[in-house]
């Protein structure tokens, strides 16, 4: 009944904080399957995000840099539908500050769908854009080139139904591929987007404790970190989305969820 009513709590916020999680990657594998099949990429299937050294860091999650809001895995096609955070390690104190004067170390969230709707109404020229020109989104490194081709803005098919939000800055690919009378909207769009994702109109800020776990909905939250110093872990994975929604509808006795047809 627990995981039923924490899936459901996913459809209807796009996030679910689990306490008394354990904290050891080991002990974390068997309670975040009870979610669905661990998604593997060529990151693994059970990560973490303990800081590097400058020479093997392959990606920002490995810094100790602050991270703006974004979703995961732009450039693959079909996008992990969760990721999950277990924290086991914390850095500083709780009230500890960076030198941005923020919290250090706390998680960053932003409800996607909120920020579209709003986009629709304060800037229905961008929101116009982001829904109907596919961007372009890489990921190079050693052994790896994936891309992908997908809109910030996806609706289910034939309907105006927000089904995903699609942004990572880090992600996006070189704008060669766009007609030249694009490049300016292009980039005074970006900026507006940006500037949503970086208010603290739309951020909530969450410094998890040890031994609790945050569970996002990859295709409508975007989740970010405030710059910390010390250590600090997290221990997480992806669960597709076909698998978790799947997980609830079978837990509900098959009832429709909101957007199933």
């Amino acid at each position: 009944a627990a995981l039923r009513r924490g899936l459901e709590a996913l459809v209807e916020t796009g996030v679910l904080l689990v306490t008394d999680m354990p904290t050891t990657m080991e002990a974390t594998e068997p309670i975040v399957r009870r979610f669905g099949p661990v998604r593997e990429t060529f990151y693994g299937g059970i990560w973490d995000t303990a800081p590097k050294s400058a020479e093997q860091v392959n990606d920002t999650a490995y810094t100790k840099d602050g991270l703006h809001c974004h979703t995961d895995t732009c450039y693959l096609m079909d996008s992990p539908g969760l990721q999950l955070f277990n924290c086991v390690a914390q850095s500083g104190v709780a009230d500890g500050l960076n030198a941005e004067g923020q919290i250090e170390g706390a998680t960053k969230l932003l409800d996607g769908f909120k920020l579209i709707e709003d986009l629709q109404v304060r800037h229905p020229e961008t929101y116009e854009f982001f829904a109907s020109n596919p961007l372009k989104w890489h990921c190079i490194e050693d052994g790896v080139f994936v891309k992908s081709w997908a809109p910030v803005i996806q609706f289910e098919p034939g309907t105006t139904v927000l089904r995903q939000f699609r942004y990572n800055n880090y992600d996006l690919a070189p704008i060669d591929y766009l007609d030249a009378d694009q490049i300016q909207p292009y980039y005074r769009h970006t900026k507006v987007l940006n500037d949503m994702l970086r208010s603290d109109e739309y951020i909530s800020y969450v410094r998890l404790n040890v031994g609790e776990m945050v569970v996002i909905d990859n295709h409508r939250v975007c989740h970010g970190r405030t710059a910390f110093t010390g250590y600090r872990n997290m221990v997480g994975c992806y669960i597709g989305r076909d698998d978790w929604r799947s997980k609830l509808r079978s837990l509900s006795g098959g009832m429709p969820l909101v957007n199933d047809e």
